[in-house]
């Protein structure tokens, strides 16, 4: 894959991850406006209801969360792929990538829950799929040796990971009430979406 495709994939899996994130954050706020604010047209309910779902700190804990778990799934893969070369069964170890992401998802949450019980609150089944999708967009079970197969999932997962915090910021600036009613909500988000994979496609030629 070319870098100009990667980097536009890596963007569309970080909105992807954006919305899910800011649906499932949204929700519980919303009933609880609901329940507390008696009058809908005061502009303090307004405000909240307009504000950021995720705030920036627990997109970047879970961006930091994917990439370890990407990570890990890249040296799972490749200690993997090692085992079964003299076996002829190099075809086979595509089909691993989601028993070992998920084998690594459970492990990192059972070891980083015990060291910070907040952490039990984290998108742990997205996390599996952003692990599953990187894995898939830059295959580094295929490399030769194990440094270049942990700097490619480093490279992919904070590519992700500064894609993820590039939207929320993009997002923040650009508050729903200053942009036109269309444009609010999603289509904002995919808008500002383009406008990021265009705008990395200079650093295109440094992704091979």
């Amino acid at each position: 894959m070319d870098g100009g495709a990667l980097i536009a994939s890596l963007v569309a899996l970080a909105l992807a991850n954006r919305v899910l994130l800011g649906t499932a954050a949204t929700t519980p706020a919303v009933r609880s406006s609901q329940r507390d604010v008696a009058a809908p047209e005061s502009a303090s309910s307004l405000k909240v209801a307009e504000a950021p779902a995720t705030p920036l700190r627990d997109l970047a804990v879970h961006g930091v969360l994917s990439a370890l778990v990407v990570c890990l799934t890249a040296v799972a893969g490749w200690t993997v792929q090692q085992a079964l070369a003299p076996l002829a069964l190099l075809h086979s170890t595509a089909f691993l990538v989601l028993p070992l992401a998920a084998a690594v998802t459970a492990l990192t949450a059972f070891a980083t829950t015990r060291w910070r019980a907040a952490l039990r609150d984290a998108a742990w089944p997205l996390i599996a799929a952003n692990a599953v999708a990187i894995a898939v967009l830059v295959p580094a079970a295929m490399t030769p040796d194990l440094a270049t197969a942990l700097l490619r999932g480093f490279l992919a997962s904070a590519g992700f990971t500064l894609a993820l915090l590039a939207l929320a910021a993009l997002d923040a600036r650009l508050q729903p009430r200053e942009a036109p009613a269309a444009f609010r909500g999603l289509p904002l988000s995919l808008l500002n979406a383009g406008l990021l994979a265009l705008a990395a496609q200079g650093l295109a030629g440094f992704v091979t």
